[in-house]
């Protein structure tokens, strides 16, 4: 600009230099002259044009500097705002991911995890204000700027999330958080609903090689067969939905279970109201709890799966109600009131109007303990947890009894030989059992530490007050008891682990064990893909599940080979 105007003035000195000397060699006299005149008017003009647009510069540079401290002062305070958008990413509780481990949401970890009310993104001015400049004959409009909005912060598994719309609905909608997240609400408060979906695979090569031809129980005639095997099969495979729905703590899971087992599919449903952190209720067909190894999910067994005494003692799944909670910092509580223990084989005509009382309390003393017995996570301080369960109920013998094996997570009171306690002739020879009361309890523990873990549960059963169809000769009670201990160490720390295990079920009937170990390898550093190698001594088995390695009277070892999938 300074440069233009110094050439003007120079064409200005020129233009009249040439004019006074073409003046003088004409022999014309200095004086007015209309060309001289308008001449000078034009140069002057060109001045003042030239002062105007130094003028119109400075006041661009102040412009443009009052723009960029905007944009400045709007980055500060949208940053803020992007950064509690990400801390605030919704996460809903885990799908109910498989019948046997239709674990409900427990109010210390998932339950009580609410999806965030307040997720809103403002913009502290509207775009509006930065209006375009004046114009003029040597400046543009200046466009208002456009700002892209940061995309929420992905988990550790999640695929890219889609950008988050300033103009879109009320829900955030496709994006992966510990499940497929469906739908999940910016403001829980303003449109409560919720969903996300779980898809669990459990694929499991087993062999077994028998040490014995047959079984012979006691009380029953002729002796069972015991047969090698060899198959692949798909144990269990979950689709699961959960979330919430009219109201942030109106929460529900539904899941879809299927086993090439036996070729089954059933449905499960779960509703609750978890009214704060101490107290939830809840209803639906879940899990009588009766064991610590059987309420945690068989995605965190030590092995392929659950004990030979867990197998054996542990209660199977109900319709009922519950309630759970942590009044206590790390303190927590299940208590259930279910149809029976075992409500598989009743369909809807129950002939008794007896309830099952169950219950469960465990304590965290140093902090979380974390789902499972390894110790997957690695815990740099001491987790110990001690737990109790306990049961009661009144049993009678169903019509439908002889149809346990419908489900393939069903289970039934025997005795320790194996054998249905109301199989006729069961517990004495010509005497058909027609009710009894059931009386169990158990104590866990469990610690971790640095990738070593150690654990174990006890359990006391007591069978009594008999009715039977013949006097029952010289038994009044039956006392079962058991138990199983397992350790891991972390070799490669949240990869590959070795663990070794053995349980003991034993009492008036007879007894059985089993020991043995493998290893797991966590594929990605997470319980949600692992792979596990097992070999398995069994002796005696007085257990038998469809989705467990243990039939009845089994000696002999499995070699085992599994994948677990949780996505």
């Amino acid at each position: 600009m300074n440069a233009y105007f110094i050439s003007s003035r120079s064409f200005l000195l020129v233009s009249i230099f040439i004019l006074f000397r073409s003046n003088l060699v004409s022999g014309q006299s200095i004086g007015p002259n209309p060309d001289v005149a308008s001449l000078i008017q034009t140069v002057k003009a060109q001045i003042q044009t030239v002062e105007d647009l130094k003028k119109q510069n400075a006041e661009l540079t102040l412009k443009n500097e009052e723009f960029a401290n905007r944009l400045k002062s709007l980055e500060s305070k949208i940053d803020p705002v992007i950064a509690k958008a990400k801390a605030q990413t919704p996460t809903l509780p885990h799908a109910v991911s498989e019948s046997a481990d239709v674990k409900p949401p427990q109010p210390s970890s998932t339950v009580h995890a609410q999806i965030p009310v307040d997720f809103k993104l403002e913009l502290p001015q509207s775009f509006s204000e930065f209006q375009a400049l004046p114009n003029s004959d040597i400046s543009e409009p200046v466009q208002a700027p456009t700002f892209p909005i940061s995309t929420l912060s992905s988990s550790d598994l999640a695929p890219a999330i889609a950008p988050l719309q300033t103009k879109a609905s009320g829900y955030l909608l496709g994006r992966y958080d510990n499940g497929f997240l469906l739908v999940a609400p910016k403001d829980p408060k303003e449109t409560p609903f919720a969903m996300k979906v779980n898809l669990v695979s459990q694929e499991r090569y087993t062999g077994f090689f028998r040490n014995v031809d047959q079984w012979q129980p006691h009380h029953t005639k002729p002796s069972l067969p015991v047969y090698n095997r060899s198959t692949f099969d798909v144990n269990r495979a979950y689709l699961g939905f959960s979330g919430f729905a009219l109201d942030p703590k109106l929460q529900y899971s539904f899941t879809l279970a299927t086993t090439s087992t036996v070729n089954v599919s059933y449905i499960l449903a779960v509703l609750g109201y978890q009214f704060n952190k101490e107290f939830g209720l809840f209803a639906g067909f879940n899990k009588v709890p009766g064991s610590r190894e059987w309420f945690e999910s068989f995605k965190s067994t030590m092995g392929v799966d659950r004990s030979m005494a867990t197998t054996f003692f542990r209660p199977s799944m109900s319709p009922g109600v519950w309630i759970t909670g942590e009044p206590l910092t790390n303190f927590h509580y299940y208590g259930m009131i279910s149809n029976s223990i075992n409500s598989f084989s009743q369909l809807g005509d129950r002939q008794t109007t007896q309830m099952c009382y169950s219950g469960n309390l465990w304590w965290e003393p140093l902090g979380s303990f974390g789902p499972g017995f390894a110790d997957e996570e690695y815990h740099k301080e001491l987790a110990i947890r001690l737990g109790t369960t306990g049961l009661y109920e009144r049993q009678n013998r169903e019509l439908l009894y002889t149809t346990f094996q419908d489900n393939p997570e069903n289970t039934v009171t025997r005795l320790s030989n194996g054998n249905p306690i109301f199989t006729p002739g069961a517990i004495a020879p010509g005497v058909s059992l027609l009710s009894a009361t059931n009386r169990f309890w158990s104590l866990d523990a469990g610690l971790k530490y640095r990738g070593f873990s150690l654990s174990g549960e006890y359990y006391m059963r007591w069978l009594d007050n008999f009715q039977t169809d013949k006097p029952l000769p010289a038994i009044q009670k039956i006392f079962d008891q058991g138990g199983y201990t397992q350790l891991s160490y972390a070799v490669i720390p949240k990869k590959l682990e070795l663990y070794g295990k053995t349980s003991v079920v034993a009492g008036p009937y007879g007894s059985g064990d089993d020991y043995g170990g493998g290893l797991n390898w966590y594929i990605n550093s997470s319980r949600k893909w692992r792979a596990t190698a097992e070999v398995l001594q069994v002796n005696r088995s007085p257990a038998f599940n469809i989705l467990t390695p243990y039939r009845i009277g089994q000696s002999g070892t499995f070699m085992m080979f599994q994948l677990v999938t949780d996505f």
